[in-house]
């Protein structure tokens, strides 16, 4: 059989790749078919043949113009809604309503959970890493979740009108649709991962700058951690690259959809 060609590099190639040390690039290319097998389980490997078993058979009927236009003007512009509330909320990361820690709030919690004791310990800084993450990681993994749920929201109210685009577009609506079921497990277990990275990697950076701060450590320190080149800002744009590649990958799986059914 002949091997599938290899997956292009697509956003969250490009965010994940930041994240890690360097890699050959055949892992971060995979092979399509391989990578699709490594996201079935046993659950996802019997809903999908379940599903391809009951796929209806496919027809002659195309859709019109006119329905199809309609439908992608429809889904493009609830897609630029939830992207300007993305953005936006991204844009006003730092104001008040978010509370996430400046360098003074950072001061106070490290201080208080032992990061600046003579004698911490690695679970010490691991503890006060976690402790000024949470407020970032929440901020990610809240707005990350609210996108997903907007788009997967989107995709079933479309539902009905891809089947009202004729057979061959239900056809193609129930086989995506079995295939995002059967692999959701290992997706989600991937996109956790993603998370994990960027709090793995604040903990490895604020490990640094306290072995290389002063015995005394005092809020000007702090502070420039915070700078341009701080790992505080560097790790959390990381962290906004992330969630905007997720939800570009999964904003491009519906447009792709869409565009298809539309074909006929």
């Amino acid at each position: 059989m002949a091997q599938l060609p290899l997956l292009p590099a697509g956003p969250l190639t490009a965010a994940i790749t930041r994240m890690l040390p360097a890699e050959p690039a055949s892992a971060l290319t995979p092979d399509a078919g391989a990578f699709l097998a490594d996201l079935l389980d046993l659950r996802g490997g019997v809903l999908l043949a379940d599903a391809l078993h009951a796929l209806p058979p496919p027809g002659a009927a195309l859709p019109t113009a006119e329905q199809a236009a309609a439908l992608q003007i429809r889904v493009q512009d609830e897609i630029a809604a939830l992207l300007a509330r993305l953005d936006e909320a991204f844009a006003n990361a730092f104001k008040p309503r978010y509370r996430l820690p400046g360098p003074a709030r950072a001061f106070t919690l490290l201080d208080q959970a032992g990061a600046f004791a003579p004698k911490r310990t690695p679970k010490t800084a691991a503890t006060a890493a976690r402790t000024l993450w949470a407020p970032y990681g929440d901020f990610l993994e809240t707005h990350l979740k609210r996108a997903r749920f907007g788009l997967r929201d989107l995709r079933r109210e479309i539902t009905p009108r891809l089947h009202a685009l004729g057979p061959n577009a239900e056809r193609l609506e129930k086989l995506d649709f079995a295939l995002s079921a059967s692999t959701a497990n290992e997706t989600e277990r991937l996109f956790r991962r993603g998370l994990a990275r960027l709090e793995a990697g604040f903990l490895e950076a604020l490990r640094a700058a306290l072995k290389a701060a002063p015995k005394t450590v005092t809020p000007a320190d702090v502070e420039r951690w915070y700078g341009p080149t701080g790992f505080v800002p560097i790790t959390f744009e990381d962290g906004l690259r992330y969630v905007q590649a997720v939800v570009a990958h999964e904003r491009g799986h519906l447009e792709a959809l869409v565009h298809a059914c539309c074909a006929g």
